[in-house]
């Protein structure tokens, strides 16, 4: 086989993330049958020599020829785009290529798949010297080209990331990789856009909008257009990759057609991809065509020294007829010819601006040739998440301001994660990382790393695996150097390493940049270090600044010394159950717990069933699906070694876990089990708790005459031995359930009185119950029709979740106020936020309650007229009625009811029907008595069936105290006259 031989530049025998390309030929097989072996062999020869040729005009190498395919792998800033190019090149060439007389097909039609991750690369074999991958992107990629259409080139949405104006693009669909469970959003690209259909690049699609930028903008514009010297201005923009720099410059280029001035564009080109004299090549190439003449650059003479010589005739030419700016992007990547030529462009007697936009302000050590240099600092907090909000307007408050400090201020990080599907960036924000989601970014991040002197490269990765903030003592002890020293300048200068919150600390500046560092370092390098920190901190007096169990938990787990990380594991979960961060103690008895599986010998199964109780304390004030697999294997191993009372611990957690992440059903039937597995009428605290979580999972289900007696139950005997010491989470939690009860089924004064108490329970105390107790506190205002005060309970919820940073309660506090601001002003930010609020707990799997938000939905959508939206909202909400939860289905079916009357009364009876069918299973008179309103309203019964539907409604809600539904109805019966009349039986 010929293959290539290593491009020069392309990193050998190391984790990298790269750009894979996948290419096939489409009917190989037919074609191979219908030619001479010969002819077919010479048919891909021709081929593959064309794509090797375009692959490495991209800066890219063939990894691997198979047959009528090929891998192609691109390193570096840039990789997906130039895989993007190349891959559509090879389809072109394909098409293109002349083929034997006798082949049975006019052209070759190529399929491809592209994708961006982690893989580790090496040397195939010294006689070939290419480039092996491996790594789950190889695999996507190649799933992806198989997945692809005729002359289809399939991208991952990721790895394609904004939109690119110069493509054509067609619809999201998604991949399966390895399973059912394992799919990816994939983007077919088309071909290039043609060139009848070209935009402005910064006027049409632009997904981020330029914010926090407004003064460098305008001090910027000031002195490039009110410029009247003699000879040329230049001004430099510095600052990392993503900064904003190409953004802040577009903008620039868009106020120049107000001036009026004319733009001329440049861009040096990084390493493999680059030409000499790159940048002015491309202003010597447009500076022709405005003045009508052939460009040096379009016949086959290259010389060098006449294109110098054109630019500078050129611009002197245009600058005598009108202003001019020039904008040389990516000057860093400058070759020294561009760096001689900008010099004697700055020479001319012509008042040019130039705008020069760099990541340094002295690349290769020598300072940038401007008049003035404008360092351009990341976006403030505000700002950032304020543009989080809009690109991802679905993400809770909280998740914005965590995904605005991950990027640390810089645009393109933020526009980069904001892309990144919902499930991958949870895993983000949770300290986790998936190559596969962050390739784009992943692969600027690396090319700066792969940038710095070794010694950098040493300090970057151990701070990259001490963690969040680093300790300088152990920086110096690891890596020989003290604070102040070259190396940290250096790093700070590159805004890699700054000073963190914690005197003598130091930090990532972006914390993405930290998790791409640590993937990148070997995993046997990182153990190492992680066992070295790990000693410095065990044998270092204890700082106060510092939660020793939590790091030490970390770096023994990581370094697989599993006995000394299980008992810190513990300690520093049990101190974030006291500090009320669920988070955390998430995180930390997981941990625990992932180490005692490591272990198998008898004295693990006593530490198993202890973290298993901790570990489901801190779930379920935030529940997950995915924490589910870990009380179904402890549960499993319990009733494997014959322990009943373990197992039905574990099924405890299990049901108490599902009813917290809204899978009523399938927690009420995992608490029957797990009350079965213990003695009947047990009077241990456990079974006491188990009975009272078994009466909350039946209300939450609406399921309400199994839970009334056992929720009572559970009350009395709390009540019974209240101290007065401690705080009772599980009395208030069973209160707040209770009353829930109650006003589903008509008695609201009695459940705002449970409330109350639960209220008074844990008043001073903070802890994650007063949100749950806020949210069932918001039910029973909504089901009463109380909107200013389902606004205030609401926004009650909201900043308690704020204040123990919980994204469920802020969710669905935020989709209660929502609602309540839109009955009460109607305002359409208000049914935005709802719309909002409602996508974040589907994305994130927070389902608890979460038929009362559908039902929102449903019913603000049908007051908009909004069709599809409504009928989406009801379909989720007599999906959830299916699972168990029913709150939402009702109002839900009342909302459909309401637009279909007019032209199907039928239909409309039926949901109506429906919607009383649910009311009576549940005993909730509000529903039924509003159903008698909607059929009355819609004209569904005839009119004296409607005055009856509208007085006994009218009763009913006076009976509940149900204000703004009592004068509603007593409106509709001032007018009954007026009432529609539709065809009744029909």
């Amino acid at each position: 086989m010929n293959t290539p031989k290593v491009s020069k530049g392309f990193d050998e025998s190391n984790r990298s993330f790269v750009t894979l390309a996948f290419t096939d030929l489409c009917g190989s097989t037919e074609l191979a049958n219908s030619l001479d072996p010969d002819v077919f062999a010479a048919v891909l020869g021709t081929l593959h020599d064309a794509v090797r040729q375009i692959v490495a005009q991209h800066g890219g190498i063939v990894s691997q020829v198979y047959g009528d395919g090929s891998l192609s792998v691109y390193q570096g800033p840039g990789s997906s785009e130039r895989a993007l190019a190349a891959t559509l090149a090879v389809h072109a060439a394909a098409r293109a290529l002349v083929l034997p007389r006798e082949t049975p097909r006019a052209r070759l039609v190529m399929h491809s798949g592209v994708h961006a991750g982690l893989v580790v690369t090496g040397t195939r074999g010294a006689e070939f010297g290419t480039i092996g991958v491996i790594g789950r992107a190889t695999g996507v990629a190649a799933r992806l080209s198989a997945s692809a259409r005729p002359d289809e080139i399939l991208v991952s949405q990721r790895t394609l990331g904004p939109t690119d104006m110069s493509l054509r693009i067609g619809p999201v669909r998604l991949v399966v990789v390895s399973g059912a469970s394992d799919q990816i959003a994939a983007v077919p690209v088309l071909g290039p856009r043609p060139s009848d259909e070209a935009v402005h690049p910064f006027t049409r699609g632009r997904r981020t909008p330029l914010v926090g930028r407004a003064d460098a903008l305008e001090a910027i514009a000031h002195d490039l257009f009110a410029y009247a010297g003699a000879t040329p201005l230049c001004i430099a923009v510095t600052g990392p990759p993503g900064q904003g720099k190409s953004r802040l410059s577009e903008e620039i280029e868009l106020r120049a057609a107000e001036v009026p001035a004319v733009v001329l564009r440049g861009a040096a080109v990084w390493q493999e991809a680059a030409s000499t004299l790159q940048p002015f090549r491309e202003i010597e190439a447009a500076a022709a065509r405005l003045l009508g003449e052939a460009s040096q650059t379009s016949g086959d003479d290259d010389d060098l020294t006449v294109l110098g010589e054109a630019v500078l005739d050129r611009l002197q030419r245009l600058a005598r007829q009108r202003r001019i700016l020039l904008i040389l992007d990516d000057w860093h990547w400058a070759d020294s010819a561009s760096l001689q030529l900008l010099g004697r462009v700055r020479s001319l007697d012509a008042g040019i601006a130039i705008l020069l936009l760099s990541r340094e302000a002295a690349p290769g050590e020598l300072p940038l040739a401007a008049d003035k240099v404008i360092d351009l600092p990341p976006i403030a907090e505000p700002p950032s998440v304020a543009l989080v909000r809009r690109l991802r307007p679905e993400l809770d408050t909280l998740d914005c301001l965590r995904v605005s400090r991950l990027a640390g201020g810089n645009p393109l990080y933020l526009e980069e994660l904001c892309l990144i599907s919902a499930r991958t960036l949870n895993d983000l924000l949770a300290g986790e990382s998936n190559s596969d989601e962050i390739g784009r970014i992943a692969a600027i991040i690396e090319a700066r790393v792969r940038a710095l002197p070794p010694d950098l490269t040493e300090v970057l990765q151990t701070a990259a695996v001490m963690g969040g903030d680093c300790a300088a003592w152990i920086l110096s002890r690891l890596c020989g150097i003290a604070p102040g020293s070259p190396a940290l300048v250096r790093l700070g200068e590159l805004e890699l390493l700054i000073p963190s919150l914690t005197p003598g600390n130091l930090r990532f500046k972006h914390g993405i940049t930290r998790n791409v560092v640590y993937q990148l370092t070997h995993v046997d390098q990182r153990r190492a270090l992680h066992s070295k920190v790990a000693e410095l901190i065990e044998h270092q007096e204890p700082d106060p600044g510092i939660d020793r169990d939590e790091l030490l938990a970390w770096h023994y787990y990581e370094s697989r010394q599993f006995e000394r990380a299980i008992v810190h594991a513990e300690r520093a979960g049990d101190r974030a159950v006291a500090a009320a961060s669920i988070d955390r103690a998430q995180l930390h008895y997981g941990r625990a717990l992932r180490v005692v599986d490591q272990l198998s010998d008898e004295a693990s199964h006593a530490d198993h069933v202890r973290l298993i109780g901790k570990y489901g304390y801190a779930c379920v004030y935030d529940s997950d699906r995915s924490q589910l697999i870990v009380f179904d294997r402890a549960a499993r191993a319990a009733a494997a070694r014959g322990d009943r009372e373990g197992e039905a611990v574990a099924r405890f957690w299990y049901g108490f876990v599902c009813h917290g992440s809204g899978q009523a059903s399938r927690a009420v039937a995992e608490l029957d089990r797990a009350v079965d597995l213990l003695p009947p009428a047990g009077q241990s605290a456990f079974a006491v708790q188990l009975r009272a979580t078994q009466g909350q999972a039946l209300a939450a289900a609406g399921r309400y005459e199994r839970a009334a007696p056992l929720l009572d139950a559970a009350i009395d005997v709390k009540r019974a031995h209240r101290s007065g010491r401690n705080v009772s989470v599980g009395t208030a939690y069973s209160l707040a359930l209770k009353a829930a009860l109650l006003a589903d089924t008509g008695h609201f004064s009695q459940a705002r009185a449970l409330i109350d108490e639960a209220v008074g329970l844990i008043a001073g105390v903070s802890h994650p119950v007063e949100g749950s107790v806020m949210g069932w506190s918001a039910a029973v205002r909504y089901w009463q029709g109380d909107w200013a005060g389902l606004l205030e309970t609401a926004r009650r919820g909201c900043d308690v979740a704020l204040r123990i940073e919980t994204v469920y309660i802020h969710a669905i506090s935020r989709a209660f106020a929502s609602y309540a601001q839109w009955r009460l002003t109607d305002a359409e930010d208000a049914a935005e936020e709802l719309a909002d609020a409602v996508a974040c707990m589907a994305d994130r799997g927070k389902e608890l309650a979460l038929s009362i938000a559908y039902g929102c939905l449903a019913d603000m959508e049908a007051a908009r007229g909004n069709v599809a939206a409504t009928r989406a909202a009801v379909r989720q909400a007599y999906a959830r009625a299916r699972a168990g939860e029913p709150f939402g289905m009702p109002v839900a079916a009342r909302a459909w009811a309401r637009l279909c009357a007019a032209e199907d009364p039928g239909r409309a009876r039926r949901m109506l029907l429906h919607a009383r069918g649910n009311a009576r299973r549940r005993g909730a008179l509000h529903e039924l008595a509003r159903c008698d309103v909607a059929e009355a309203a819609l004209g569904l019964v005839p009119a004296a069936v409607a005055a009856t539907r509208l007085a006994q409604a009218a009763a009913a809600f006076e009976r509940m105290g149900m204000t703004e539904d009592l004068r509603h109805a007593r409106t509709l019966m001032g007018t009954a006259e007026a009432l529609p009349s539709l065809r009744v039986g029909r």
